[in-house]
């Protein structure tokens, strides 16, 4: 399972389990170590938020998800679905 993180136009991807970067366009290092150390301590919060919210189709995407974000667009979560785990992180 992975979360998304945007600020200012610039993406970046986290797995959650285990904890790590994906990819990075933008973000700094002191940063992406201050996500990483959210998404860590969030995880439980971030999956379980997750599974509340696609139900049984969590199992199917978990497949489709290997290699990347990839999916039938009735699984991918609009913004707002997911805590706000990053407010205030600066670089």
């Amino acid at each position: 399972m992975h979360v998304h993180v945007r600020k200012d136009g610039n993406p970046a991807k986290f797995w959650t389990s285990p904890a790590g970067l994906a990819n990075n366009q933008g973000f700094s290092g002191k940063e992406v170590n201050n996500l990483a150390q959210i998404v860590e301590t969030r995880r439980d919060e971030i999956e379980r938020a997750w599974h509340e919210h696609f139900g049984d189709q969590a199992r199917l995407r978990r497949i489709n998800d290997v290699g990347g974000s990839v999916g039938r667009p009735e699984t991918r979560c609009a913004p707002g679905v997911f805590p706000t785990i990053a407010a205030g992180v600066t670089g």
